[in-house]
């Protein structure tokens, strides 16, 4: 089958969608299947069209990028209409589109209407997009409200990546047909460890507990609150680890506790190295999360995790044994006292998460439910 794949963004843009994007694709390209990928370029490095080394086409169209690059814009122009036509005139089997709101999914869905084809539109959210400023975050709330409208008036099947999604959608009136779970690819996130030695680094002996943090350093994403946590926790003898980058890390730099360490942005292989050296992976993130990569990778890699209500956290846990689920956007308070209770009581069933992740968060799993919502 000829599978078009429809993103805002792909790699070398770093993100949940596009590594989603990346891991579905690289599984249904090495079952044999054509792959094609459009989505906005981000670098003007980058050229238009591209196959990978995985046989996937990727097809880059000329954007504008607003909110510091965070919202493309499609340029009316030749290469672009050149792309258009391409997609007009390919034999394609089936349009996968990941999000509602970028004017790319609208815009893919319109081209392969006309084409006679019936979009699955996979939604990555879990309620509103939400950057932590109040009149901003009013008009991102206007904006996705009519973002809606239009996309509900093309003709398009709905799954989600998480079953939280399933809820979220029908809030918004929009009856989603199932779940298609974010997944990772446990044996090779594993095996590609770089096993490089953070505890000598950091100079954290074996023994103390290690708190893993990793993802952007956004306000949204609980970072603030971990920080807090951690300052409550400076004399129990827990140490904390967070990995990434984003606008708040020189904020955090400054106002980290002794017992914080930040590692900046690390490469796969690194963040599988720094979670099989941790405790607990803790994420308080109050944004709305469709289905955090992150999750797995510490679940794959036997860290308790304890995570806000959010996103696919209640399918990948779905009882205390599995993990802790704290409130939808918990307290510094409630964070140190759930890290203090697992630390010190071995809650959790590290093993048995690791071995539900690799059964269910699979890319071979989500691609045989793939295939199958195609052929229904």
């Amino acid at each position: 089958m000829h599978f078009l794949f429809s993103t805002a963004f792909y790699k070398p843009h770093m993100g949940g969608v596009e590594n989603y994007v990346d891991g579905l694709t690289a599984e249904l390209a090495s079952r044999g299947h054509e792959v094609t990928i459009i989505c906005n370029n981000h670098s003007p490095s980058l050229p238009t069209q591209e196959i990978d080394g995985s046989g996937r086409r990727i097809l880059r169209l000329d954007s504008h990028l607003f909110m510091n690059g965070r919202f493309p814009l499609i340029k009316q122009n030749k290469t672009n209409r050149s792309i258009f036509k391409r997609i007009n005139d390919a034999a394609i089997d089936a349009v996968i589109i990941n999000t509602r709101y970028y004017p790319i999914s609208r815009k893919t869905a319109f081209l392969v209407n006309k084409k006679g084809i019936e979009p699955l539109l996979i939604d990555h959210s879990s309620s509103w997009l939400a950057v932590g400023s109040n009149p901003t975050d009013t008009a991102i709330r206007s904006y996705e409200k009519l973002a809606n409208s239009l996309i509900k008036s093309k003709r398009i099947r709905y799954f989600c990546v998480s079953s939280k999604g399933i809820d979220w959608l029908k809030e918004l009136g929009i009856n989603a047909e199932g779940v298609l779970f974010n997944a990772v690819n446990a044996s090779s996130f594993i095996d590609d460890s770089s096993h490089r030695d953070f505890r000598t680094e950091l100079s954290i002996p074996s023994e103390t507990p290690l708190v893993i943090f990793t993802g952007r350093l956004l306000p949204e994403k609980g970072i603030w609150t971990l920080r807090d946590a951690a300052a409550a926790l400076s004399d129990s003898g827990i140490h904390f680890a967070v990995a990434g980058e984003g606008p708040e890390k020189d904020a955090l730099e400054q106002r980290a506790p002794s017992n914080m360490h930040l590692v900046g942005k690390l490469s796969r292989p690194d963040v599988a190295a720094l979670l099989e050296q941790g405790d607990v992976f803790c994420f308080p993130s109050y944004y709305p999360e469709g289905f955090p990569t992150s999750l797995i990778e510490a679940a794959v890699a036997k860290c308790a995790i304890i995570s806000a209500d959010n996103g696919g956290v209640a399918d990948l846990l779905p009882d205390s044994s599995y993990g802790m689920i704290l409130s939808n956007k918990p307290t510094a308070e409630e964070t140190a006292s759930a890290i203090k209770a697992v630390i010190s009581n071995n809650l959790i069933d590290v093993e048995k998460t690791a071995q539900r992740s690799e059964e269910v968060f699979s890319w071979s799993h989500t691609a045989d439910r793939l295939l199958a919502a195609v052929q229904k």
